[in-house]
């Protein structure tokens, strides 16, 4: 059997032993973004992470409200 690619996370071994196949990784490729904001003594942190296909579902999500909102405030001006 072919050995597929996996990213495994710290501390973390696949159990092979069982005879369970490794499943391929779909999107390997991670967009990562992290900032710090800081004010004096106080500071305020945040990071994320997100796939392509995230991306993509968030565009059409986000095209699916606007059309909503525009269908309901021409309603209200009728």
């Amino acid at each position: 059997m072919r050995d597929l690619p996996i990213k495994l996370s710290a501390g973390v071994s696949p159990d092979t032993s069982r005879g369970q196949e490794l499943l391929p990784i779909t999107h390997p490729e991670e967009v990562k973004a992290a900032w710090e904001f800081r004010i004096g003594i106080f500071r305020i942190g945040a990071s994320a992470r997100c796939t392509p296909a995230g991306i993509v579902c968030a565009g059409i999500t986000t095209a699916a409200i606007l059309l909503a909102v525009s269908a309901v405030i021409r309603a209200q001006r009728s």
